[in-house]
């Protein structure tokens, strides 16, 4: 019966001493260094296809939209398009808060973006059966599209520092 809490006591101060001297893989500086790099670089990953701003986003819908279309033998292709024209679609918003817009035009493209978001499927065969020429969804697209076209965010102004003023004294 003693054998019993002798069995315990080895198996608790095991456990004991595995976790303190811990039993995962032993981490060195060049290690974390490297981990940490490429946790950075995943985190701050930016898309090839990802606009430059607002204005650039806009004016990639009706092109990116023509491109899934035109991918339709070659549906990886066009997957790969329309993954790229929904991720557009979403950047929106964030697009345009990065713009000195206010608030209500800022909520009006918001507002665009849903609707347009409801209307581009995620499926291939079902996109361009609502994105064909002369359909009531086509028709949607474009006039939502043309009202995104009507906002466009102001340039934030680069700040330029004003001339001291020259007094003159004659």
């Amino acid at each position: 019966m003693i054998a019993l809490p002798i069995r315990w006591c080895l198996l608790v101060s095991s456990c004991v001493l595995l976790w303190f001297a811990g039993c995962g893989p032993q981490r060195d500086a060049t290690n974390d260094a490297a981990s940490s790099a490429d946790h950075d670089d995943h985190d701050h990953h930016i898309p090839e296809h990802r606009p430059k701003d607002y204005s650039d986003a806009v004016r990639q819908l009706t092109r990116r939209i023509e491109q899934v279309r035109s991918e339709a033998r070659h549906p990886a292709h066009a997957l790969e398009e329309l993954k790229k024209l929904r991720d557009v679609i979403t950047w929106l918003p964030e697009l345009a808060a990065d713009s000195d817009l206010k608030k209500p035009e800022w909520d009006r493209i918001h507002g665009l973006v849903k609707r347009l978001d409801r209307l581009i499927p995620a499926d291939v065969p079902a996109f361009l059966e609502q994105s064909a020429p002369g359909s009531a969804s086509r028709t949607a697209m474009t006039e939502l599209i043309g009202e995104l076209e009507t906002i466009p965010p102001p340039l934030r102004a680069a700040h330029v520092p004003s001339k001291p003023s020259q007094s003159r004294s004659d």
